[in-house]
């Protein structure tokens, strides 16, 4: 809603990482708007709030960095709409369809990747964007674990010792699709039509990343483009 970071999450100690974190600097301005209203911001803007609002009184020379973990957003989509299915039970507010049907991604610009690597690298600086893959960690923990590692300055067997033993929000799945949480629904997966939709709906940005990263390869197996 554009309101200041609250201080303790702001302020930075002296000689350590500091982290920050949170879902909602990323969550798309359909669900925010449901969440929130109307008014609430796109969450594009975010970076350059968060950066000014850190800076202002951190200790001079302070670098801030930014790690973003992408996931195919065909998956990620189908997963958060399984995550919030209990909107559309509850409320009869459906964040992905609309009322007659068809799949609608209006709302969903934030996972433009190619754009927000865009913005990051204006805000942070591009070599201060750090960008990993979610499918890594589960098809090549290594490729993940390594350069997470680096980053935070520890042994690359502690992360992946860390991430192995402590799985969080694990959805159960069933052969026709993902169960919910708390209504014990299964909710079917896309299908190869609206998985297409969703592929080209976000190419271009998808392009733009994989060339600015040099990662076309990759996201080709992961099923970004």
């Amino acid at each position: 809603m554009g309101k200041e970071l609250l201080s303790r999450h702001s302020e930075v100690a002296r000689g350590v990482l500091n982290i920050l974190s949170d879902e909602s600097f990323t969550a798309p301005l359909r669900l925010r708007r449901n969440n929130f209203g109307i008014e609430a911001r796109d969450p594009i803007s975010f970076p350059q709030q968060i950066s000014d609002q850190v800076l202002n009184g951190a200790p001079p020379g302070t670098n801030l960095e930014c790690l973003i973990v992408l996931r195919a957003q065909s998956d990620l989509i189908y997963s958060q709409y399984v995550e919030e299915y209990k909107l559309k039970t509850y409320r009869g507010v459906d964040i992905l369809f609309e009322k007659k049907g068809p799949m609608s991604l209006e709302g969903y610009e934030i996972y433009n990747f190619g754009r927000y690597f865009l913005e990051l690298s204006r805000v942070f600086g591009v070599t201060n964007v750090h960008v990993l893959f979610f499918e890594d960690l589960i098809y090549a923990p290594e490729d993940f674990c390594r350069p997470l590692a680096a980053l935070l300055g520890t042994d690359a067997d502690l992360v992946r010792s860390a991430l192995s033993s402590n799985p969080r929000n694990k959805k159960k799945r069933e052969l026709n699709g993902y169960v919910t949480e708390d209504l014990d629904i299964t909710i079917p997966y896309l299908t190869e039509i609206q998985v297409r939709q969703i592929k080209d709906h976000f190419r271009d940005g998808n392009l733009m990343l994989g060339k600015a990263i040099d990662a076309l390869e990759k996201m080709q197996k992961y099923g970004y483009l």
